[in-house]
């Protein structure tokens, strides 16, 4: 009958796809499928030596370079310190633009930011580490984090958590289901302040899916994850304020 042969069709299809996909047999791709959605054909292909470079870098497709990203010269790894892994700076002198502004960060974070301010951000910059080591491992087959992303949370967590929970003091429930938007621009700020110091993304990359924007910053499929993590801040996150306070 037709029905059935368009069900095997469909059926041949999908294991085109996934076969053509390296992630696809890691644990959420096979589990919660609708929650991400991949590229396919010859769109996927273009951005495929871009995604291994970072998550599977002993693979052969990653010498494959696209031109995703900013051109000119791109970070490369330099080492692994426990989970995290470091990049190097592309063209990184001290009178540099990259240079000043590291410096000018570095510099704002260690002055501005009172004392239970900066415990809270390395405390939730180094969970956050963890999570999303955690999360790689199930979404792509290998656990990945970098310094990039570690260092950018220092400099944004008092916005994400400290701003946008006194925003919603009163509306607990409502901050919590409009998390994801608060998540999406940290994205969106980080990930081009990242793609400007490294040349590219080197925190994360979301180019294989069907469902990111902004140069593959973010995407909508982690919205659940999302709000989960607005839970949980709303509950954890004022019990470590009064921890660091005073």
């Amino acid at each position: 009958p037709f029905c059935s042969k368009a069900l095997l069709c469909n059926r041949l299809s999908i294991r085109f796809a996934m076969a053509s996909d390296p992630f696809g047999d890691a644990f959420f791709p096979t589990y919660v499928p609708f929650l991400f959605q991949k590229g396919a054909g010859a769109e996927l292909a273009g951005v495929l030596p871009e995604v291994l470079e970072m998550y599977r870098p002993d693979s052969v497709h990653e010498k494959e370079k696209t031109s995703n990203g900013a051109a000119g010269p791109r970070a490369k790894v330099v080492a692994k310190v426990g989970h995290i892994t470091v990049h190097s700076v592309p063209e990184l002198s001290l009178l540099s633009a990259r240079g000043l502004a590291l410096l000018g960060l570095a510099l704002a974070w260690l002055c501005l930011y009172p004392a239970g301010l900066k415990a809270r951000c390395v405390l939730c910059a180094g969970a956050y580490s963890c999570t999303e080591a955690t999360f790689t491992l199930l979404e792509r087959g290998r656990s990945y984090t970098s310094f990039a992303q570690f260092w950018a949370n220092l400099l944004y967590l008092p916005i994400l958590l400290d701003g946008y929970l006194a925003l919603f003091s009163s509306l607990p429930l409502v901050g919590i289901l409009l998390f994801p938007l608060n998540v999406w621009l940290l994205e969106v700020v980080e990930g081009y302040l990242i793609m400007w110091v490294y040349g590219h993304n080197v925190a994360w990359c979301y180019l294989d899916y069907t469902d990111c924007y902004c140069n593959g910053c973010f995407r909508l499929g982690h919205a659940p994850f999302w709000v989960g993590l607005g839970a949980l801040v709303t509950v954890v996150y004022p019990v470590m304020v009064a921890a660091t306070s005073g």
